[in-house]
């Protein structure tokens, strides 16, 4: 008698298709979150190099106010470039905020991903545990037809 064939093996396959699935989201969210937190990084230096390159120009502006090297219009123009300066910080500062919470939602993405990849593995695993005891079964049972054949066949014939 031949062996039965397993009774699940489509839904072995859908849950082998289901864990390759969540195994290319995950790969996908992490390239997302990688590319957020590149981003986030490169607002955060552009925003720290413009606090850096504001403050040099408003102590070289301040040392020529003592030295009394300014007159009133150099002050009346440091005035704009000061407002200037706060007008770009704050655009700076909003992408940089908006670079962190693009960070944030794609770690969010990510941590689902990875929890959607491990229930599809437990899924499987599950499956794959099932038909390894329906395999044995059927060895046992293969086993046995065997070992009655031979027995048989070896029996004294009356």
């Amino acid at each position: 008698m031949r062996s039965r064939k397993y009774p699940l093996e489509a839904v072995s396959r859908l849950r082998d298709q289901q864990v390759d699935l969540a195994a290319g989201e995950l790969g996908r969210s992490t390239r997302a979150l990688e590319g957020a937190q590149r981003t986030r990084a490169a607002a955060e230096r552009a925003l720290e190099g413009h606090r850096e390159s504001a403050a040099g120009l408003r102590g070289a502006e301040r040392e020529a106010l003592a030295r009394g090297e300014l007159r009133a219009i150099d002050l009346a123009a440091g005035e704009a470039w000061g407002l200037r300066l706060a007008t770009e910080e704050r655009v700076l500062v909003g992408n940089a905020d908006t670079a962190r919470d693009k960070e944030t939602q794609a770690e969010v993405r990510d941590r689902e991903a990875k929890v959607q990849l491990a229930t599809r593995k437990v899924d499987a695993d599950g499956v794959d545990k099932h038909r390894a005891r329906f395999d044995q079964a059927q060895r046992k049972d293969a086993e046995a037809r065997d070992e009655e054949a031979s027995s048989e066949a070896w029996r004294p014939k009356r």
